[in-house]
């Protein structure tokens, strides 16, 4: 009888050791099923041994998990009805569908290990930790249901279920849907000062709710061309003392960037709406087409969804609710005349709604540059999570590539309600590098001029926001990464420079832990990433924003899929250096062949010009900057107002 411990955390391990040696029993005599990466890192420094995800996970998994997917969307989709008072829709449903999603997401792609465990052998006993625990934070952040799941799994397939560790954190309450106010005299005080500098000193505002994705660089190049602009940014964040509250506000007059905190913007807590919108959520889980929506390998899982909509969901909603209320009493206030955003989610699809709604333009400036999709399950992965981004209820879009055109473009030919106004306005928010900076960078990262650079880079999402199949699970990232330290590790003159995706949770001695022991990598996880794209002789991804930067840089990049799952571009596939269109993006879906691309992209940087590279697949010809302060002239000179 094999017995198959599952976990994900440290402190998790911690407590089965605890339960192995209350027990008399040797570790040995169970397989360790580590979730988190993590935890993999803190048992290999151990010694202790552990089966990965990749050993359970099925080929095909992804399908079942995204077809079921879009099952649940569409049910919410077709029983979910709510308006607010100020006419916005789109911002609810879509936010419901995507905070349910992560929590299906996790849920499914654990049940599909644990049916991948069944089916090596049934001779088998379960242990998980019996924790139950459901945060009010709308991700998966510190919830803890995996006993929980393997607990059913385990009465459905007739196996014997151990549980060990501790329940204290069980939380099965409600959330309040409350709100803290902190509204007062001085708020009103200042923002009225705020209105009437805006209005004597001819100050045009602008609402932009962050520097990071390139936004620095657009803001400054806004100003030097419109001096008169005011930049407000919304925070809304617990906490906050009274003197920050005060100070962002007050620091705009001398910054020109006023940050204002959203809870002493005034709100109406109309509870009788709340409750609507509380009643229709809830009523997903009643409805006559309910039954079997939430279920996936025979395992009904509609109580973990029921609970954390309850705990979290539903009170993120209403917020947004307020935030409806308050944006609208904000943006008349101050006379706002446009916003500009790289994200649509939560206030700032609220934002994106509502804006146009009030004759105010709202433009999004994507950071992610989606290809059309590639088959279904790419689109049902595809589309759910670019409602936030360019899918979403902005006026107008903004598009940085070819790429980003036809994706759009793909969608709005589907979708008619998706109504937004395109503008081609060049690559406003991406790295753009020279050659002149290589030998800078170079020698900023301890590189020689003579060596062959590759920088590695894909988007990783961790276990609160995992995607399926056009995005690699970090266990899937560190077996490629694997390799491709193997290959250049047998090079001389290569070195690799791994470059972080933002928020990546391992520390660097985590990281090295579970790649191949080598002096040939570099971790960068700071810094733009204008400076190691520079420093690059090519870029290696899977699937990622960095793509279309190194590009637009004319800096060749290789697609590396040893799962011969996901073709980013749907480019040529490399057999040899003379397989067709396989330069400037050349794709492999085989490790054995993996060495002699990396080979082949070098040797083609050396024997083409750069200024031969067609990269017309992924980058406008023509200069569409124009267009962008063309646009942002008119919105200023325009009046707001219903």
């Amino acid at each position: 009888m094999e017995k198959i411990v599952l976990m994900e955390f440290v402190d998790e391990f911690e407590m089965f050791r605890e339960y192995v040696h209350k027990k008399g029993s040797k570790m040995e005599e169970y397989t360790i099923v580590a979730l988190d990466c993590k935890l993999q890192a803190y048992l290999l420094r151990l010694g202790i041994g552990f089966k990965d995800t990749l050993y359970y996970l099925s080929d095909d998994y992804y399908k079942r998990i995204l077809l079921k997917f879009e099952e649940i969307r569409v049910y919410i989709e077709d029983n979910f009805n709510y308006t607010d008072e100020n006419e916005l829709k789109y911002s609810y449903v879509t936010e419901l569908q995507h905070y349910i999603e992560f929590i299906f997401l996790y849920i499914a792609k654990a049940l599909e290990i644990l049916q991948g465990i069944y089916n090596k052998g049934n001779r088998i006993e379960f242990f998980a930790c019996s924790t139950y625990y459901v945060g009010d934070s709308v991700i998966i952040e510190d919830d803890r249901f995996l006993g929980s799941i393997v607990q059913q799994f385990a009465k459905a397939k007739n196996i014997k279920f151990y549980s060990f560790g501790s329940i204290e954190k069980f939380n099965k309450g409600h959330a309040s849907t409350e709100r803290t106010n902190k509204n007062s005299k001085i708020s009103h005080i200042l923002l009225n000062i705020i209105k009437y500098y805006l209005k004597i000193f001819k100050k045009v505002p602008i609402l932009i709710p962050t520097k990071i994705y390139g936004f620095d660089k657009l803001m400054c190049k806004i100003r030097k061309k419109y001096p008169n602009v005011i930049y407000i940014t919304l925070f809304d964040q617990e906490g906050t003392k009274w003197h920050q509250r005060y100070g962002g506000l007050m620091a705009g007059f001398a910054l020109g960037r006023f940050f204002v905190d959203v809870d002493i913007l005034p709100v109406v807590n109309n509870l009788h709406e709340k409750s609507v919108l509380r009643d229709k959520i809830l009523a997903l889980f009643k409805n006559k087409d309910f039954k079997n929506v939430f279920e996936f390998c025979e395992i009904d899982f509609s109580d973990i969804i029921k609970d954390k909509t309850q705990m979290a969901i539903i009170p993120h909603l209403c917020k947004m609710q307020s935030w409806s209320y308050q944006i609208y009493n904000f943006v008349k206030l101050l006379d706002l005349k446009l916003f500009i955003s790289p994200f649509g989610r939560g206030i700032w699809y609220i934002a994106g709604e509502l804006l146009p709604k009030m004759r105010v333009p709202s433009l999004l400036i994507s950071h992610g540059t989606h290809p059309v999709p590639i088959n279904q399950y790419h689109e049902i992965s595809i589309f759910n999570m670019c409602r936030g981004f360019m899918l979403g209820s902005y006026s107008h879009i903004c598009l940085n590539t070819p790429v980003q055109e036809a994706h759009l473009r793909y969608f709005k030919d589907k979708y008619k309600y998706i109504k937004n106004r395109e503008i081609k306005m060049e690559s406003l928010v991406f790295a753009k590098v020279n050659d002149t900076d290589k030998i800078k960078h170079r020698s900023g990262l301890h590189l020689l001029p003579d060596e062959k650079v590759i920088i590695h880079a894909v988007s990783t999402k961790g276990r609160i926001n995992e995607r399926c199949y056009f995005i690699e699970t970090y266990d899937e990232v560190f077996s490629d990464l694997s390799d491709i330290v193997n290959v250049v590790d047998k090079s001389e003159k290569m070195r690799l420079i791994i470059r972080l995706h933002p928020g990546f949770h391992l520390t660097d001695d985590e990281i090295k832990m579970l790649l191949p022991e080598s002096n040939k990598f570099i971790i960068h996880r700071e810094g733009p990433f204008s400076g190691v794209l520079a420093a690059s002789d090519i870029l290696i991804s899977y699937s990622s924003t960095t793509i279309d930067e190194a590009l637009i840089n004319k800096k060749p990049v290789l697609l590396y899929d040893k799962w011969n799952r996901y073709n980013h571009f749907q480019t040529g596939v490399y057999d040899g250096p003379q397989s067709p269109d396989i330069f400037p993006v050349c794709y492999v879906n085989n490790k054995n062949k993996l060495q002699s691309a990396i080979e082949f992209m070098f040797e083609k940087v050396k024997s083409v010009n750069k200024e031969n590279i067609d990269v017309s697949r992924y980058k406008y010809k023509q200069d569409y900057e124009d267009n962008f302060y063309e646009f942002v002239e008119e919105s200023l000179k325009q009046k707001g107002g219903f």
